[in-house]
Order: C-alpha cells, then sequence, then structure tokens
C-alpha cells in the first residue's frame, strides 16, 4: 500500500517521536485553558490511538501512556490493516505485557467495538482533514459518546484560510496527502469546526503548531467537570 510505505519513509524516524511527544504535552498543558486536569492515574485508565498510520506513532503513543499509567489499557485502531500489521509485531515483541486491543476498523464505526463512555484519552494526528464537513460532525460525535464523563481529546489539524493556505499550504498538502501518499483530504476552516464542536457538544482550546496553518486542538464534552 502506498500510503504505508511512503508514510514510513518520514514518521518512522527520532524527529518525529521527538514532534509526536511534545505534542502530546502541549495538547496536555492547554486543558489548564479550560479549567480541566486530565487524570492519566486513575482505576481503569483507557486510551484510543485513532488512526495510527505506521508502528512508530503506535511505539510513541503506548511509551507515553504506560509510563503515566503502566496498568493503562490502550485501543489502538486503523482502517488499513497494512499499517496495523506493523502494530501488532511491535506490540507481540515489546509490550507483550501491556493491555493493547488493535483493531481494523472504521472510526465512524467505533461504537460496535468500543462501549459508550469507557474511553479517557483519544488521541490522533493530522486525521480530521480526512473527513469532510458532513463525517467530521459524525466522527466528533462518536468521540463524544465513547469519552467518559472527564474523557478528553488531543489532536492537531490544519485550519483553512488566508494567504498562507491558499498559497503554499494547501498546495503542499495536496502534493503529499494526495499526490504522493495517495489519500483524499479535506479543507476545514475555523468556522467549520466552530461551527461542528458547538454542535457536537465539545469545547475546545487551540494553540498554534509549527505550520502556520496547523493547530493543536485540546478537547474536552461541554458538560466536563471543570477541576477544583
Amino acid at each position: 500500500m502506498r500510503y504505508y510505505r511512503n508514510h514510513w519513509l518520514y514518521a518512522n524516524n527520532p524527529i518525529a517521536g521527538a514532534y509526536l511527544r511534545h505534542a502530546y504535552e502541549i495538547g496536555i498543558k492547554n486543558f489548564n485553558k479550560l479549567n480541566f486536569q486530565p487524570n492519566f492515574s486513575k482505576a481503569n485508565f483507557t486510551s484510543l490511538l485513532c488512526g495510527v498510520g505506521n508502528e512508530r506513532t503506535a511505539d510513541e503513543f503506548i511509551t507515553f501512556v504506560i509510563n503515566k499509567n503502566p496498568s493503562s489499557t490502550i485501543w489502538i485502531i486503523d482502517i488499513a490493516e497494512q499499517n496495523l500489521k506493523a502494530v501488532r509485531d511491535l506490540v507481540m515483541n515489546k509490550y507483550p505485557n501491556i493491555n493493547i486491543r488493535i483493531e481494523n476498523v472504521n472510526a465512524l464505526e467505533l461504537l460496535k467495538i468500543i462501549s459508550k463512555n469507557s474511553i479517557d484519552w483519544i488521541e490522533t494526528d493530522a486525521f480530521l482533514e480526512f473527513f469532510d464537513n458532513g463525517s467530521l460532525e459524525k466522527l466528533l460525535t462518536v468521540w463524544r459518546e465513547l469519552l467518559k464523563s472527564d474523557g478528553f481529546i488531543t489532536t492537531r489539524d490544519y485550519v483553512d484560510g488566508g494567504m498562507w493556505s491558499r498559497l503554499i499550504i494547501n498546495p503542499l498538502r495536496y502534493l503529499v496527502m494526495e499526490m504522493w501518499l495517495g489519500v483524499k483530504i479535506y479543507q476545514h476552516s475555523q468556522n467549520d469546526f466552530n461551527t461542528i464542536f458547538d454542535k457536537v457538544g465539545l469545547r475546545v482550546v487551540q494553540d498554534s503548531a509549527f505550520l502556520p496553518t496547523y493547530k493543536h486542538f485540546s478537547i474536552i464534552k461541554s458538560d466536563s467537570h471543570a477541576k477544583k
């Protein structure tokens, strides 16, 4: 599969790993702006890596989670079996004693395999761009239903709009994602995100990332309990 082969070339390296670790920390830190504090140490902590891409991403995520809570349950899903084969090999060889569940499933159908109100943390990277506005609303609705009352989401993605998007970022995204990786992506404006987050019932804080239109999203349910 062209996506796995070409994605592996730039994602399976120390720089990509360092980026993910930094992104996790930034996303978690930004919850302070929502007066919310994620609790990684709770019993039965359960996380979901929604769209794994390749084994390097899985390795970084698993290590990050178990360093915070060694008894965690971790779900890893992707729609591409080739991606998951490499992850299964990684888990079997490196994490045989960790409760890790790896499933080939469309993210829109996660409620078929994971119970409502059972996930503490959903994490993914540059995943929202694979969904048009209608499907994005469905995805975020599924995520919201999966989250526990004090669950949280961290992710990063592109916000379309302005000169940077029109002249540089969007053409570059097209070349990399559609021409090189062979996958279809969609553009979402700030208004698109705001409308969908509000409609689904999610509170969000955004922060700048390493590209002008790339943003960190830290997300909780609108009725999540604020920290005392």
